[in-house]
């Protein structure tokens, strides 16, 4: 075996009950055989359970990877599947005496060390607990330029708490967020922080996506607490509450609530006026508003003001449309349109010739094609390029993309491209028992 041109490591362990030992088993046989942490690029891990990500991160900052540069875990849980604790030894704990104990995740031994990761900078988590990601003394990852991260808020959930990590990941460049909550909860009723928005000015892609019944107060505090004035690209998912999404909306328009505007006409001496006035995102090119039911005048009055907008994808919902052919002011710079399949056909004809009649006609049509229709269509590559990827879920898994080792082809004066295109080893279960 050619560890030393390996440019690619598939792993998979497919026995739940021995994966923890054999994650550090495996670990040390990947080293032993050349394929030692300096020579990782990426990392992408799947796992039914969390610990595993624990365990990844303290090998991490004791082997130190400084070409690693990018992250992924995934924890795949079943929609059916009950609320798991964390295995032994593994604990959330606050106390004086757990600060720099091994057992508790909260610690800074979790924290993902700069100086061990030193070119760390893109990481996509899946259903990671909330307390471990923000709820703890020191950020747990800093310097980061892409997040995609997934978060399951039927756990302990304080919005503000994100307020330390995001400042010290200022340098974003792309950031996707989504949060599933199952029940409802007055817990998650919206506490305005009187501290000063956190400045992302290099953040030109978010997106938001939240589904469940108490999703609004959450997503609010999320633009409230972000400052991008920068912002490009802005995908926004509310699922199934459209009667409540007119305050989300018009912040989003407006820079402040319904209810915050009422507070600052009774009370003019004491409340402050909002410093934003106008749209949050000034610079908006693209807005993804496929996933957002609301009503028509919650839209309108959202879209109005969003004279900068170019590129707009919407759902199959008809308020979508009727919005966009109200008026000669709504969306005047729109040139492309996409919709997906489940849009009516006709409807989007007559809207298209009223923006045409208005004098703000849209140049692109783009079609999103769902469910069974993109499964038909899916060796059409070039319509999904801008899509993310599905993540395989059928096993737990370990992948490592690693480093050119050039100097080595250089002394032993190979130059088989097979060898050293290796793409894919997998170690199956010989490892495992």
């Amino acid at each position: 075996m050619r560890s030393r041109y390996w440019r690619k490591a598939e792993v998979r362990i497919t026995e739940w009950d021995k994966q923890l030992t054999s994650l550090g088993e495996l670990l040390d046989y990947l080293v032993s055989h050349g394929a030692d942490f300096r020579r990782w690029k990426s990392l992408s891990a799947s796992s039914k359970r969390i610990e595993p990500l624990f365990v990844l991160i303290l090998r991490l900052n004791l082997e130190s990877a400084p070409s690693l540069e990018r992250i992924t875990f995934k924890k795949h849980v079943s929609e059916n599947a009950p609320n798991m604790n964390l295995a032994y030894p593994y604990t959330i704990n606050r106390g004086p005496a757990w600060e720099n104990s091994d057992a508790n995740i909260i610690s800074n031994h979790y924290c993902i060390s700069r100086t061990a990761l030193p070119n760390l900078r893109c990481v996509d988590f899946g259903f990671v607990p909330c307390d471990f990601m923000f709820d703890r003394p020191s950020p747990l990852l800093t310097g980061l330029t892409h997040l995609n991260l997934e978060i399951d808020r039927d756990t302990v959930w304080i919005a503000l708490s994100m307020r330390p990590f995001f400042s010290a990941n200022s340098q974003l460049e792309t950031l996707s967020l989504s949060s599933k909550a199952c029940t409802a909860s007055n817990r998650d009723m919206l506490v305005e922080s009187k501290d000063p928005p956190i400045e992302l000015l290099q953040l030109p892609s978010l997106s938001i996506n939240a589904t469940g019944p108490r999703h609004l107060n959450w997503v609010l505090s999320l633009l409230q607490m972000i400052d991008a004035p920068g912002l490009e690209s802005f995908t926004l998912g509310l699922d199934n509450s459209w009667n409540y999404n007119h305050g989300l909306l018009a912040y989003i328009a407006t820079g402040s609530t319904p209810a915050q505007r009422r507070r600052h006409n009774w009370h003019s001496d004491t409340e402050p006026v909002p410093t934003r006035i106008g749209p949050i995102y000034p610079a908006l090119h693209s807005f993804d508003i496929s996933k957002v039911e609301a009503s028509y005048e919650a839209l309108e009055g959202m879209l109005l003001p969003l004279s900068t907008v170019a590129c707009l994808s919407i759902g199959h919902y008809d308020d979508h449309l009727r919005v966009l052919s109200s008026s000669r002011n709504m969306l005047p710079n729109l040139v492309a349109l996409q919709i997906t399949d489940k849009c009516n056909t006709s409807a989007v004809a007559r809207c298209l010739y009223r923006r045409r009649e208005l004098g703000i006609p849209v140049k692109d049509i783009i079609p999103r094609f769902t469910g069974h229709r993109r499964a038909k269509l899916c060796h059409y590559r070039w319509w999904f390029e801008n899509e993310a990827t599905i993540f395989n879920k059928c096993d737990d898994l370990l992948d490592l993309d690693l480093t050119d080792d050039e100097n080595i082809c250089e002394r032993t004066g190979s130059s088989s491209t097979a060898l050293q295109n290796t793409a894919n080893v997998s170690i199956l279960q010989s490892l495992v028992g």
